[in-house]
């Protein structure tokens, strides 16, 4: 999904303990301020990490990988003053090497990846690829 033309209104209201989120089509998403739910950094995290799972997966399959199952750690650190996003990437599969797997991870975060299109002008990212043959 492109990030071009997606628009959501935030909501909050003073003395409330959620955050409201809704899209143009009527789907609404909330953030509980009340320490039990996501902060709104975290939430964008998981959905860098759910988009590069996703990404992962159609692409390794793609190229006849058997994937069994993909994580993704995503961490954020503050380097000299900049942002760093590390990505460490667990997949266990078969039918793929881990060279291939590097390359088809770094691809699919440049080209496919919208949440990372988002973040990549102003981060910068480290990235780890470990494979487990199943």
């Amino acid at each position: 999904m492109s990030p071009a033309g997606l628009s959501i209104r935030a909501s909050f209201m003073p003395g409330s303990e959620e955050l409201y989120a809704e899209t143009i089509d009527g789907r609404r998403f909330y953030i509980s301020l009340a320490g039990d739910g996501f902060t709104p950094l975290e939430l964008a995290l998981a959905a860098l990490g759910a988009c590069a799972c996703i990404e992962a997966y159609k692409l390794l399959s793609i190229r006849g990988g058997l994937v069994e199952e993909i994580s993704v750690d995503v961490i954020v650190e503050e380097k000299r003053g900049e942002s760093l996003i590390n990505l460490s990437f667990h997949i266990k599969a078969n039918r793929i090497g881990e060279k291939e797997a590097e390359e088809t991870i770094t691809r699919l975060l440049d080209k496919y990846c919208s949440v990372w299109h988002v973040f990549r002008r102003s981060v910068g990212l480290n990235m780890v690829v470990k494979l487990k043959k199943r």
